[in-house]
């Protein structure tokens, strides 16, 4: 875990080029849930427009990711090197993140799951490490909130983390 980012949208960012550099893909995809903060979307969207990176966006229904229009959108672009959703989207609602994860991790794309630090204490939201039947391979979040005082106006920090195990020994922030 790396907690010396900018903010969550710039985190966000640093993950998808992350899978990028961990993938072979020459003409690398990665898919937006529309349930992400619109400001981070806006971010990603402008630090990759003069990157050879394509950014497609998942729709919503009833304020939860399309998981029907994932699968499709997965098939669509073979190259698609990671699919980002937030566990709460910026509606409120809880995603199904075990649908989504494991979705994505039957095709070569990695899951990035941006998660609020504060809802994962005990007896909060489950972890991204537990989703699905693998965890997530990334997660991304923002630390402002964790009692931080803000230092020279800036917005605190963003929080990266990358799955590196036993099964998974090539995954870390290159």
């Amino acid at each position: 875990v790396n907690a010396s980012m900018y903010d969550r949208a710039t985190t966000l960012y640093e993950a998808l080029m992350t899978a990028v550099r961990l993938s072979s893909s020459k003409q690398p995809v990665c898919i937006l849930s529309e349930g992400l903060y619109p400001g981070d979307i806006q971010v990603v969207e402008t630090m990759a427009s003069h990157t050879d990176l394509k950014i497609v966006r998942l729709p919503l229904v009833r304020g939860r990711s399309d998981a029907a229009a994932l699968g499709q959108l997965l098939a669509e672009y073979p190259e698609t090197v990671a699919v980002a959703f937030a566990q709460t989207t910026h509606f409120g609602c809880l995603e199904d993140v075990d649908l989504l994860t494991d979705t994505i991790q039957r095709s070569p794309a990695l899951a990035v799951a941006v998660v609020d630090p504060l809802l994962l204490g005990p007896g909060g939201l489950k972890a991204p490490a537990n989703f699905g039947d693998r965890g997530a391979d990334m997660f991304v979040a923002e630390g402002q909130h964790l009692a931080l005082a803000p230092n020279f106006g800036g917005p605190g920090l963003g929080i990266f983390g990358i799955r590196f195990n036993k099964d998974v020994k090539t995954h870390i922030r290159s």
